[in-house]
């Protein structure tokens, strides 16, 4: 892969990055202006350190600003679905998002943590979510956005997904 010794940033640069608190630890920078280097995109994404309560404020930045989008890490994925203009499926059925679009329609929300484990089960493990869980309780741990969020897909077939997090304990009927 080719290594941009520098991002030339002007007029035309698209911005987008990952909000998150805190995100200095984050490889999305590093690992996004590769890519957009390689492929001779005009674009830079930076890390946005956004504390909790603030995330309101920062997602009407990025519109006032015109930028394309943001990835969303935690803590913001939960209430970063009631800022969306629109949810994707998978978005709205999970209430959460980790990805927003921006565009002259507004805001979309995504969540691409549930079908990227659930394609990593499928292509990689080899693990048929749909045939091993088919209308069952599955219960877990919640320890991050893919690992409750799998459970969460459609193709599982599940009933219900329950998750542990700290404290609180959610169930969540998956029936339509």
């Amino acid at each position: 892969m080719a290594e941009r010794e520098h991002i030339r940033v002007d007029s035309g640069t698209r911005a987008v990055g990952v909000i998150g608190w805190p995100v200095d630890h984050s490889l999305s920078p590093v690992i996004h202006n590769a890519a957009f280097g390689a492929l001779g995109l005009n674009w830079v994404y930076v890390p946005m350190p956004v504390e909790p309560g603030e995330l309101p404020a920062a997602v009407e930045g990025l519109r006032a600003l015109g930028s394309a989008g943001a990835n969303v890490t935690m803590p913001h994925k939960s209430e970063s679905a009631a800022l969306a203009d629109t949810l994707s499926e998978d978005a709205a059925r999970l209430r959460a998002v980790n990805t927003f679009v921006i565009g002259s329609a507004g805001i979309e929300g995504h969540n691409t943590d549930a079908p990227g484990f659930a394609r990593f089960l499928d292509r990689d493990a080899g693990f048929d979510p749909a045939g091993s869980f088919a209308g069952r309780t599955v219960r877990g741990v919640r320890r991050g956005g893919p690992a409750w969020n799998s459970g969460l897909r459609n193709g599982m077939a599940l009933e219900s997904w329950t998750y542990t997090a700290g404290d609180m304990t959610r169930e969540i009927e998956l029936t339509d």
